[in-house]
């Protein structure tokens, strides 16, 4: 019955439709073929979008009342955004094809030839500097002391915008060209669907043995990473001795790499449970950049937490019930120590590579577009992408994931949870300080050592933490007072650490925790070679991490400067609960002296 009444205004809509369509025709007599291919789509899907309000405005009563309207607006905003998108994508690529605007260029830069060169160029210098200064927040335009209104973030936006059309035109040339080579006996029409067929099967065919890790940065930064921090602490004599008699001939006496070097996460288990001393938990991102599968609220993160442990690797984030799996079954797509070696999951290498990537196409609340495209073109990828732990049976968790799907994906940032493979990078891109995964695990006593580069105490890490565990899982972590500064700012009173109480709001019953955070600073009494260096470094200690070529004196320097922080800590106990009364009671003591002040 709704329908019946419903009919004169569907009947009215679609014959101002079908006018529209009728005007369209009459006006592309005559035209060139590229104006058609360009504006055909946008006028018919124009003209079909006309219907949706007249038949809102004159129709009888809504099946669903607003929720109608809602549907039909987004589905009109979705066509409209897809042709929008085509009308721009084929103008691109059929301009510079036109013979008019061929003369018209030509006339203006002299012969194609000509314009191909100045084009490559533009799109080469764009590309370049959108590459250099593609994080970067440093304003080109100051006016006095006001911010500035031109950042180079904003400059890199443009710049890679460039970049992608120029990109288009030099690849719609290349096409041409491609076309015109092929035999005389294929038409003319059908030469671009002959050229695209050979492209797509092409690529799927390298779909099947690229591994889509292995010929990224991941793979070097985890070999540096392996020989800097894994070989080096291996003993050069004794049981487990690189080289040794055991294990002779597995060191390469040119590259100094030995596979076993690198260890299984799960074989960081001990056989003995009770005697277990340390429990490492990795901390890395699980991206979260595709906006329409990803909850709307978490528009500003773009990232959740994923953790990397002996037992298990997961995220929450994933569909509830199915996030974690057994680190023995998990992340052994690239065997890293050699065909014949036996599959153990995820390395150690491996999992410290992802926790330190800082360089990713898709990086959390971090991610930019304009980033992302570049970044993922040149191959500056340090993050992995894993198959889907949520989704995957396991026998698919050691498959390597479609490289065409995560290419794609990590170009035009849509990594996601439900998808077959998932994008991880560096923690820091969710969590600097790993603080939520240990507030997530119900730790009572914690220790947060914050080394980031923060030189105005600026706390956006631990800030950016508290925040995040109060919203998410209801625990409160308040401090008393913040005595950090930093180094133009020092003053008598201020202090490295402070200590913070943890609440769990959503068990009352629970006993309160504790948060010792220690902040990297340069207060008055540092060892002298410290001070030296600091005088050579005026950002130490707040280096970026751009900065990979620590040397053996700044390396040193940031190890005695931790050493020295943490002797600074008041009271001698040996132990973890006793050492936190210390804290407590010298937190109580100031706070005391503040009074009478």
């Amino acid at each position: 019955m709704l329908f019946l009444k419903n009919s004169y205004a569907w009947l009215l809509a679609s014959l101002v439709g079908c006018a529209g369509l009728l005007l369209g025709l009459r006006l592309a007599e005559g035209q060139p073929a590229w104006l058609l291919v360009i504006l055909g789509p946008l006028w018919a899907i124009g003209t079909h979008l006309a219907l949706s309000p007249i038949f809102v405005m004159l129709r009888w009563r809504a099946y669903r009342g607003d929720q109608d309207r809602e549907w039909l607006a987004r589905l009109s905003a979705a066509k409209l955004r897809v042709v929008l998108g085509w009308a721009v994508f084929a103008a691109i690529c059929l301009l510079p094809l036109d013979a008019h605007v061929r003369a018209v260029v030509g006339g203006a830069f002299g012969d194609s030839a000509a314009h191909k060169a100045i084009t490559g160029a533009i799109t080469l210098a764009s590309g370049l500097f959108a590459a250099l200064f593609g994080k970067s927040d440093t304003p080109l335009v100051r006016s006095g002391k006001k911010p500035g209104v031109f950042s180079i973030a904003t400059a890199t936006t443009l710049a890679t915008a460039i970049f992608a059309l120029g990109l288009l035109a030099l690849l719609s040339w290349g096409g041409e060209a491609l076309a015109r080579a092929m035999p005389d006996g294929v038409p003319i029409w059908a030469r671009p669907f002959a050229l695209a067929a050979a492209l797509f099967l092409g690529s799927r065919l390298a779909d099947i043995p690229v591994n889509v890790n292995r010929f990224s940065l991941h793979g070097m930064y985890r070999n540096r990473l392996e020989r800097a921090f894994l070989g080096s602490v291996r003993p050069t004599q004794g049981e487990g001795a690189r080289g040794d008699a055991d294990h002779a001939g597995t060191r390469d006496p040119f590259t100094d790499f030995d596979p076993l070097d690198n260890i299984a996460m799960a074989d960081l288990r001990p056989a003995e449970p009770a005697r277990w001393k340390l429990f490492p938990v990795v901390n890395v991102a699980l991206n979260l950049t595709n906006a329409e599968t990803t909850r709307r609220a978490w528009a500003e993160r773009k990232a959740g937490p994923f953790s990397i442990t002996p037992l298990a690797c997961g995220s929450d984030s994933l569909p509830r019930g199915k996030g974690f799996v057994d680190s023995l079954h998990f992340g052994s797509q690239e065997n890293e120590q050699g065909a014949h070696a036996a599959k153990r999951g995820f390395s150690l290498a491996s999992a410290i590579t992802i926790s330190g990537a800082a360089a990713s196409p898709n990086m959390g609340y971090h991610s930019s577009s304009a980033t992302a495209f570049l970044m993922t073109l040149f191959n500056v990828r340090l993050g992995a992408w894993l198959a889907n732990p949520a989704v995957s049976s396991r026998n698919k968790l050691a498959r390597s994931v479609s490289t065409q799907r995560a290419l794609f994906s990590e170009l035009l940032g849509l990594s996601d949870g439900t998808s077959p493979a998932i994008y991880l990078s560096d923690g820091g891109h969710f969590d600097n300080l790993g603080l939520y995964a240990m507030v997530r695990r119900g730790c009572r006593r914690i220790v947060v050592i914050d080394a980031a580069a923060d030189p105005e105490c600026a706390f956006e890490d631990l800030g950016n933490a508290v925040r995040k565990i109060e919203i998410d899982l209801a625990v409160s972590i308040d401090f008393g007072v913040m005595p950090m500064a930093g180094r133009a700012d020092w003053k008598d009173g201020n202090r490295a650490w402070a200590v913070a109480k943890i609440t769990w709001n959503a068990f009352p019953q629970a006993a309160p925790g504790k948060l010792l955070y220690i902040k990297a600073s340069l207060p008055p009494g540092v060892p002298a070679d410290v001070l030296a260096t600091a005088r050579e470094d005026a950002a130490f200690p707040h280096d970026s991490t751009a900065n990979q070529f620590f040397t053996e004196s700044k390396f040193e320097s940031y190890r005695k400067l931790g050493r020295f922080l943490v002797g600074q800590l008041p009271g001698t106990a040996t132990g973890l609960d006793a050492l936190f009364e210390g804290l407590v009671d010298e937190e109580a003591r100031i706070a005391q002296s503040l009074e009478q002040q």
